[in-house]
C-alpha cells in the first residue's frame, strides 16, 4: 500500500479511499433499482402537443395512481433524425420518472432558450408535465 501525499494533506491511504468510494457507488446504485415499474395494461392518454413549427404526438402513460410514468413522442416525419431524437429523449425522461427523478431537476437541467421557454420538444413535455395539464 503506497501513501499518497497531497499538499495540506498527511499521507492518505489509497486503499482506503478506493473503499469508501466504492462503497458510496454501492449506495447510490441501490438507491437507482428502486424503480417503479408500470402495470403491463395501464391507462394511457395522447395529445398533440406544438414545439415551434412542428407538431408532435405525445402519449402519456400513466400509473395506478395516476401520476404519469412513462411518455413517448412520435414526431412530425416518421424515420427523421429529429424523431429519433425526440423518441429517445422520451425514453430517458420515461426511465427518470420511474427512478422517482423529481420534475423541477429535470426542467433546471434543460436547455432553455432566452425567454425561458425549451428548446426541445421534451422540455416542452416537463413543462406540461410540471403544470398538469396531461
Amino acid at each position: 500500500m503506497t501513501p499518497i501525499y497531497l499538499e495540506g494533506w498527511d499521507a492518505v491511504d489509497r486503499d482506503a479511499i478506493r473503499k469508501a468510494f466504492s462503497e458510496a457507488l454501492d449506495r447510490e446504485l441501490r438507491k437507482m433499482t428502486n424503480r417503479q415499474v408500470l402495470p403491463h395494461r395501464r391507462a394511457s392518454e395522447t395529445a398533440t402537443v406544438r414545439h415551434g413549427d412542428r407538431a408532435f404526438d405525445v402519449t402519456f402513460g400513466r400509473r395506478p395512481d395516476g401520476t404519469v410514468g412513462e411518455v413517448f413522442v412520435s414526431g412530425p416525419k416518421a424515420g427523421s433524425s429529429l424523431e429519433a431524437v425526440a423518441r429517445d429523449g422520451a425514453v430517458l425522461l420515461s426511465l427518470a420518472l420511474q427512478h422517482g427523478m423529481p420534475l423541477e431537476v429535470m426542467r433546471h437541467a434543460i436547455t432553455r432558450e432566452a425567454n425561458g421557454e425549451p428548446s426541445t420538444i421534451i422540455g416542452r413535455v416537463l413543462d406540461l408535465l410540471a403544470a398538469e395539464r396531461v
